[in-house]
């Protein structure tokens, strides 16, 4: 197997987790009746008048104003590595219960 079709395999299965991860916050955000009225300085963390000017989240997604207002981007990068990481060991401790399982 190409060890780069790998890696995008593993780079892609990180940026699932961090898209569902990032889902869920959202629709606790959405969902919880403190977090969705929430206001800080006139920024709303989720798009409750129908314009996306002013609020983190507009759905599911982050909003270009969310973006330049918080540290997302710093996250979601930190995220997407630790999940590298994670995706990586799991795949390789894998492969050694099959080697060993091979070599037996």
């Amino acid at each position: 197997m190409n060890t780069n079709i790998l890696q995008q395999r593993i780079e892609e299965k990180a940026k699932e987790r961090f898209d569902k991860d990032f889902a869920d916050f959202a629709n606790f955000v959405k969902n919880n009746p403190i977090a969705s009225k929430l206001r800080i300085d006139n920024f709303s963390f989720m798009n409750t008048s129908g314009s996306v000017t002013d609020t983190f989240f507009n759905g599911t997604r982050i909003t270009e104003y969310g973006e330049s207002k918080t540290n997302i981007k710093k996250i979601e990068s930190s995220l997407i590595e630790r999940y590298i990481k994670e995706e990586t060991d799991k795949l390789l401790s894998k492969i050694d219960i099959l080697s060993d399982y091979i070599n037996s």
